[in-house]
């Protein structure tokens, strides 16, 4: 598996390499045990190809993009400037990948000044790099054969800059991959022209903190729709020199858009359609005859998948989001065959990336930005005000009643960061100063009196602050003409209902969260925790789970501590069952289990009590997994209709065994930590929020608009978000959804009420054409017993029944599990998950998001439990 190389202790005369040669994986490592170290030299007898002797101290080629992980790594491949940058010489100006085997290297990059990030996102940086990058480095004394040499102690940068060749003449044995002094080598630079250059550099990175936007690589071309795109800086250049033709293959997958091979139509564009007819379909792709005698249970690393701080610190040194790398999902066949990716990646065979983590949002409608590409409307059309539209038409202490409870709403935003995550730049937005056309931050008016007092304490200069999501790179700005690519939101989520807020998007949070088989969790000392929630030791306000956003809310923390108990449980239990199997085998089919569960109440509890009677209009019966459909989560499901925070209600409400109310506290008052649930446990949270009724969505408390998060309204910011990742009005979704373009509000059937119509063509200028759909959707009243009026429950369906149909992981799939498997499954409710894990919980209402006062509650034994004898194993066979 691909490891950082780590200079401290790591002998530079060695190499760290991962070598993917037609399906035959040849690792070397320095300082492993479990690997064979291997100098140089002597890996060259191993490469099928021939390595040129005279500038190139080694060619790197690697099958995806080459970029750098600024935060703690780099990423090496053969395209400049990164090899220039570690000392590989390249011979010409662009090096074209000539040969299929892949070598991929990465090193740690601590010592780095970090002048050196802004410095090589400089175009003419770039270009000094790349023209004949090798004798020019030599020529100026840049040679960086060991910046970060633990044995030659170089300087660290810029000191090593000038004296690096020095350094490496000194010990010639111990160079970055260099078995010889590259020719020419380097002799001393006058010191004056030290001094010049130096400045010159400085002067580069000081331009570069003023405009940051500016400093980055050469744009990489993008197909109509922003997919696919080049996956290299050197495409277009590989295009000119003939690439497309001499090496096919890797261009036609690396290169599309330079090779003029982008598809006919842009891949994200997905039109709302009647639910056609569909068949069960096998597996598109040849099972390995071996996974029949054994179970794979690691996926051996095709790429370097970042972690979430990796990607965040990447996006805000770039300015932009990149796309996850292609998986080569033939190369973990017998894995894919039984298992998840973290990433979401290989879920469909054919195409690796559907649905997987860091990829774009898709959309349902074209974006709509005033100039086509990124600006935000209503930056010179007149729209109203947001904060003034959630002042006076959607914020109200009056709230309608619901059958369904708090725990409705807690699951559904449970739900939403397993799906959803934005992208948003490092930046502290205000109106006083002017930060960054990233910063769109709402004025509140004068006569707003909530928020101006609060805005005047916290030195706001009278606004909530609002950054822009981070944007696709290469999309939203570049060349101008018919093919610029609209801005395009990027989803840090995989599409997947799968659990990923317990298990993390990536491989890196996986092994940070395990114990082994089980989820971590930290013993504390204080009742009355039997099963603690997994608790941070350095921060005692966040829990060790997949998502960073688990403390928002107690209410959100208690549920993922309730599922991390629960995978301990089955984990244990399974491996009761199989004493055979290895500890990993455990872990990936319990991480299995918990994901088919989550979807069991998703589809058969959460969603039925969302949408009521529209259930079966927009997410008809399950008719097998359809390869065909795209599950990248759209836009508009993830910026308006699904941001229910209409369901919240004022407080989080405590109950004891008998379903009485023993207390309350406010539900803004506990935002961002856990101590109450460290304080009272799990049992009097989940009982208070299955006893308090949830409210119709269709107005937001003043909590959630005056008070939750210091200055933030979370109306102002759905309403801005709207607009900020391009979304249409209204009337558009409408049509789509089935229904008739309104022409006039006063023929506006879903909204009752002559006083709302009112206030809308008020703030509207009675243009039926401009609503957002955040508010036009919210405002509408719920239809055959939903929650929600029939554009919410049109988009909401739409996305939950592509997600459904295009995982082939889904719990009904036979292809997955056996039938006793999935009739294990269907029996679970989340009452089951509740009774398992609580810490004293004796009765429940068999409907766990039912309002429950404890006149129908049940006894937990009464209440259907996970039977895993299907997954019962014995030793020598392999599971169905």
């Amino acid at each position: 598996m691909l490891k950082e190389f780590n200079p401290d202790f790591v002998d530079l005369s060695l190499i760290q390499v991962q070598l993917l040669l037609d399906g035959f994986r040849f690792a070397v490592s320095g300082n492993n045990d479990r690997t064979k170290s291997v100098s140089v030299p002597v890996l060259r007898q191993f490469l099928p190809f021939k390595i040129p002797s005279d500038d190139l101290a080694f060619v790197l080629i690697c099958w995806d993009r080459c970029y750098l992980r600024w935060s703690e790594e780099i990423f090496c491949c053969c395209c400049p400037p990164v090899p220039v940058l570690l000392g590989f010489g390249l011979s010409g100006s662009v090096c074209p990948p000539a040969v299929t085997p892949m070598i991929c290297v990465t090193l740690s990059v601590g010592a780095f000044h970090p002048l050196i990030s802004s410095l090589l996102r400089h175009p003419a940086v770039f270009l000094l790099l790349i023209l004949r990058p090798s004798q020019r480095m030599v020529r100026f004394g840049l040679w960086p054969t060991s910046p970060l040499s633990a044995k030659c102690r170089c300087p660290s940068f810029p000191g090593n800059l000038f004296r690096v060749g020095g350094c490496a003449n000194r010990k010639r044995g111990r160079r970055w991959f260099v078995d010889k002094a590259p020719r020419g080598s380097p002799r001393a630079m006058p010191s004056s022209l030290k001094c010049l250059l130096f400045c010159c550099l400085f002067l580069l990175d000081y331009v570069a903190l003023q405009n940051p936007a500016s400093f980055r690589l050469p744009s990489r071309r993008f197909c109509p729709g922003g997919f696919p795109f080049d996956k290299f800086i050197a495409c277009f250049q590989w295009a000119v020199a003939g690439a497309c033709v001499k090496n096919r293959p890797f261009m036609q997958l690396n290169c599309a858009p330079s090779c003029g091979a982008c598809p006919d139509s842009a891949r994200f564009s997905l039109p709302l359609s009647a639910n056609a007819a569909v068949t069960v379909q096998s597996l598109p792709f040849p099972i390995n005859s071996d996974c029949s005698s054994r179970v794979q249970t690691l996926e051996i690393a095709t790429r370097i998948v970042p972690s979430v701080e990796e990607y965040e610190n990447r996006f805000f040194r770039m300015g932009c989001a990149t796309m996850n790398q292609e998986n080569i999902c033939v190369q973990n066949n017998c894995y894919h065959e039984r298992y998840r990716t973290f990433d979401g990646s290989c879920n469909d065979l054919q195409h690796s990336l559907k649905g997987a983590s860091y990829m774009p949002f898709a959309r349902l409608l074209p974006s709509n930005f005033e100039d086509g590409i990124a600006r935000m409307v209503g930056t010179s059309k007149q729209m109203p005000n947001p904060r003034a539209v959630t002042h006076l038409l959607l914020s109200s202490s009056f709230s309608v009643l619901t059958r369904f409870n708090g725990l409705l709403m807690q699951f559904g935003q449970f739900l939403s960061h397993d799906v959803t995550r934005n992208t948003v730049p490092n930046l502290n937005c205000n109106c006083a100063v002017f930060i960054s056309e990233e910063c769109v931050s709402m004025p509140v008016p004068s006569h707003d009196t909530r928020l101006q007092k609060k805005l005047k304490d916290k030195s706001l200069a009278g606004c909530i602050p609002f950054k822009r999501s981070g944007v696709l790179c290469g999309t939203g700005s570049g060349r101008t003409g018919p093919g610029r690519t609209p801005r395009t939101p990027v989803n840090m989520n995989s599409a997947w209902v799968d659990a990923s807020q317990i298990y993390g998007n990536e491989p890196k949070a996986m092994r940070t969260l395990r114990a082994g088989a089980l989820l971590r969790t930290l013993a504390l000392r204080m009742p009355p925790f039997s099963a603690v929630p997994p608790l941070e030791p350095t921060d005692k306000e966040k829990l060790l789970v997949g998502d960073n956003r688990n403390n928002l809310f107690v209410g959100l923390a208690t549920l993922h501590t309730l599922f991390v108990r629960y995978h301990n449980m089955i984990a244990t239990k399974l491996f009761q069952l199989n004493t055979h199997w290895e500890t990993e085998r455990v872990y990936q089919e319990t991480r299995k289990i918990v994901g088919a569960i989550m979807q069991v109440i998703t589809y058969q509890e959460f969603l039925p009590s969302l949408l009521g009677g529209r259930l079966a209009k927009h997410i008809p019966p399950y008719n097998g997994y359809q390869p065909n459909q795209e599950a990248a989560v759209a836009v508009e499901f993830a910026g308006a209709a699904y941001r229910l925070h209409g369901l919240i209600q004022e407080f989080y409400v405590l109950a004891d065994r008998s379903f009485r109310k023993i207390g309350d506290v406010k539900f803004v008052t506990n935002a961002g930590n856990v101590d109450l649930l460290l304080l009272h446990g799990t049992d009097q949270l989940i009982r208070g929020m299955m006893m308090i009724a949830s409210k119709e969505p269709q107005r937001l408390t003043p909590g959630v608009t005056d008070e939750l998060f210091d200055v933030s309204d979370m109306g102002s910011l759905n309403i801005q978000r709207g607009r900020d990742q391009g979304i249409r009005p209204y009337n558009d979704y409408r049509e789509i959804c089935g229904m008739p373009r309104l022409k006039s509000l006063q023929e506006w059937p879903e909204v009752k009420g002559p006083e709302a119509k009112k206030r809308v063509a008020i703030l509207y200028n009675g243009k039926v054409d401009d609503i957002d759909l955040y508010v036009g959707g919210l405002m509408e009243e719920p239809v055959d017993g939903s929650l929600l009026g029939p554009t919410f429950s049109c988009i909401i369906g739409e996305q939950f029944r592509r997600t459904r149909d295009a995982d082939r992981f889904f719990y009904l799939n036979p292809l997955m599990y056996s039938a006793a498997q999935i009739a294990s499954l269907r029996q679970i409710t989340f009452s089951s998950v509740i009774c398992a894990t609580g810490e004293e919980f004796r009765t429940i209402n068999p409907s766990a998001f039912l309002v429950e006062d404890g006149q129908s509650a049940v006894p937990c034994t009464s209440i259907p439990q996970l039977d895993l004898s299907p997954w019962r194993e014995q030793q020598g066979e392999t599971m169905g």
